[in-house]
């Protein structure tokens, strides 16, 4: 306190002249062996620096340089305007005391008597000065940079990360650098963006990725694309494919050279090399089937990690975070929620309802410490991957609130029609419109309970109409008409991380049940024509999405039509029920194939450029679908003895910033633009420790 400026004191914003005021208190006890300031109390001391001026140093050293004392007093002043500007005003002044004898205002009848004794102290005299000046000058720089070093520093990044549940984030160990997974076109890839320079590279080779975690030394990153594990150089770009992960859900790279991988939905966790090599199971004296470990990261002695354990499909309830060890010896529950954590100099920061928490965690004995701190609310966060989007490494934090996108209905009453805005915006997905196009059922999301539902909207701008009170928030809820438009089918994720499937009247009603409590995450597809058929997407934990059907004439009973160990979804039937149009991901990207029903024995590949959303016109003569680029395209079907279509062209009345849409039995048509995207900058905080320190 007895070197702190007044406007330190007071709370108000410091500068270099702070620095100056500190450095002349400094120069005063150098000169007079004295505190400029003194109190009795911390109070009484606070008051003299802010109101009182300090003896004279001539009363104390009256040998004092007048001009000495000018510096010094000026560097005392009480309003920063005052002070000297800078330290190089100082030190010159300093320097034209230190050789200009009675010119610098030592009074006349002591210059003759010191001449002598000047002459022989020259040396010493300037040099002892000096030394003492600079040494003063250099604590001052330190204290100011010290100061500067831990000032809690906060700012935003504008970047186009995709979806949190890739997990598209990820701080490098020394703070510096931050890896993100941005769209570059519409194509995700990890950049790096350098935080003092602010210089942002694009790395080739990366399409697709997420789940992205640093080297221990920060020479390069991890991640998984195309069902690899891989790492990228992050100076040369270098590719290394080090092994497969068919769904890979989280990695962490030790400083013994090992990565720990999740490879799949639902499996223990894995190890291997960094450089490559068979991969072997770490967690699995503790795995139970159908659970998960996922979401692993390091502790500082790169021996024992934090992850995730749950069952892969009860996300919203009964999942921890636990400790385990490479040698797979230790197995502790650490917190009794689940989340992907951050560990940094003993602080814990993991997602809890949405809140970004701190903790104290010793990493040695792997115990808690303290109590839980909030640093930030509505985090970004995924229930299905207990994945919130923060990172953090050093003294950098980064981290992103809850996307709030706004959506708005485009209807056209025919392909060739003009588009006309249906109902209000809003945050919605999922569309289905009735066969007669005058109804669609939605996902609504709710922005204040942060949940969703189904709901039923007239598009003549009649009542709407919720169907489901499942309240989830997971916008993974679905359903489809029937072909007389009188009944739903819908899927819904239940409490329990399930999913259930049943038929109900379109108006609401009695229920009747085809799938209770699967453990596979079902979507509903479509229901064939002739009312007989519904076509469905299971998530299985190890092949991913598959195409099932469930014939209703018959026993109900799942039925598989379109296994792999790509993905396949989105299938939709043709009005004739001669095909089923589909899209993959087996060349590495989604795109649209058509194969032949009920047999599925070949199949033909339409886009090439990539496409997601199938759908046919109600005659069947056109495929529809939509590009990476946010266009719908329409490809004219030529259907014979076998399948072929056209090159697809844009419906130009729909335009562009496309995300979804759905095509009725009478020809019409809705689509979902993206108005606004709702994406917050990433949150930038540096020294965020000195936040929880102050007990902020």
């Amino acid at each position: 306190f007895q070197y702190m400026a007044p406007e330190q004191l007071e709370g108000l914003e410091a500068d270099a002249r702070t620095d100056i005021f500190s450095l002349g208190a400094v120069l005063y006890e150098m000169a007079t062996g004295n505190r400029a300031f003194d109190g009795k109390t911390k109070t009484s001391l606070i008051a003299a620096i802010v109101k009182e001026t300090p003896r004279p140093i001539a009363e104390l050293q009256p040998l004092t340089p007048p001009a000495f004392e000018h510096v010094v007093d000026k560097c005392l002043a009480k309003d920063p305007d005052d002070r000297w500007q800078s330290a190089q005003d100082i030190a010159s002044e300093l320097q034209w005391i230190s050789s200009a004898g009675s010119q610098a205002g030592v009074p006349a009848p002591l210059v003759g008597a010191r001449l002598r004794r000047k002459r022989f102290l020259a040396v010493a005299a300037t040099a002892g000065w000096l030394l003492a000046i600079g040494s003063a000058i250099a604590a001052a720089m330190f204290a100011s940079r010290w100061r500067a070093a831990r000032q809690v520093t906060q700012a935003e990044i504008s970047a186009a990360a995709i979806s949190v549940q890739e997990a598209p984030l990820a701080v490098s160990p020394d703070g510096r650098s931050v890896a993100c997974v941005v769209l570059d076109g519409k194509t995700p890839k990890v950049t790096i963006r350098d935080l003092s320079s602010g210089m942002v590279r694009t790395l080739a080779g990366t399409d697709g990725a997420g789940f992205l975690f640093w080297a221990p030394d920060g020479h390069a990153v991890g991640f998984f694309s195309s069902t690899k594990l891989k790492t990228v150089n992050a100076e040369t770009g270098a590719i290394q494919v080090i092994c497969d992960a068919p769904f890979g859900r989280g990695g962490a790279w030790s400083t013994q050279g090992v990565i720990v991988f999740a490879p799949n939905i639902a499996s223990p966790l894995m190890k291997v090399g960094e450089n490559g090599g068979t991969p072997v199971v770490v967690t699995g004296s503790t795995y139970q089937p159908g659970f998960s470990h996922r979401n692993p990261m390091f502790l500082p002695d790169g021996k024992h990690f934090l992850y995730c354990a749950g069952s892969a499909r009860q996300f919203l309830v009964g999942n921890e975070l636990h400790a385990g060890s490479i040698d797979g010896k230790l197995d502790r529950k650490i917190l009794s929620y689940a989340s992907n954590v951050s560990y940094v100099d003993g602080w814990l920061l993991s997602v809890r309802d949405r809140n970004l928490i701190a903790q104290r965690l010793d990493a040695d004995a792997l115990e808690l410490k303290g109590k839980p701190v909030a640093i930030a609310q509505n985090i970004d966060w995924y229930d299905g991957r207990w994945q919130g989007m923060f990172s953090a490494g050093a003294a950098t934090l980064v981290y992103q609130h809850g996307a709030q996108p706004q959506r708005q209905l485009i209807r056209l009453d025919r392909l060739e029609g003009q588009a006309a805005l249906a109902g209000e915006a809003g945050y919605f997905a999922g569309p289905r419109l009735s066969p007669d196009g005058q109804r669609v059922v939605l996902n609504r999301f709710d922005p204040v309970t942060h949940t969703s539902d189904l709901w039923m909207n007239d598009l003549a701008g009649g009542p709407v109409t919720r169907l489901t009170f499942g309240a989830r928030g997971s916008m993974e809820d679905s359903s489809v008409f029937s072909p007389d438009g009188q009944r739903l089918a819908v899927a819904i994720l239940e409490g329990a991380g399930s999913s259930a499937l049943w038929i109900q009247p379109a108006g609401g009603g009695t229920r009747e049940s085809l799938i209770q409590a699967t453990g596979d995450f079902l979507v509903i597809e479509d229901w064939s024509r002739d009312g007989k058929t519904l076509l469905i997407t299971p998530q299985r934990t190890n092949s991913g999405e598959d195409l099932d059907l469930i014939h209703l004439d018959g026993d109900r009973k799942r039925v598989p039509f379109v296994h792999s160990n790509a993905s396949e979804q989105g299938g939709r039937f043709s009005p004739d029920s001669k095909w089923v149009a589909y899209q993959s991901d087996e060349s590495g990207r989604p795109e649209i194939y058509v194969t032949n029903y009920p047999a599925a024995s070949t199949k033909w590949q339409v886009s090439t450029g990539g496409g997601t959303r199938p759908s046919w016109s109600s005659d069947g003569r056109q495929l529809l679908f939509l590009t990476p680029e946010g266009r719908v395209v329409s490809a004219a079907v030529h259907s014979t003895a076998t399948f072929s279509a056209d090159t697809p062209h844009p419906i130009e009345a729909l335009g562009d910033r496309l995300i979804d849409f759905t095509v009725a039995a009478n020809g019409g048509l809705v689509a979902v633009r993206q108005i606004d995207s709702g994406q917050a900058p990433l949150k930038v905080v540096i020294n965020w420790q000195e936040l929880l320190l102050r007990g902020k």
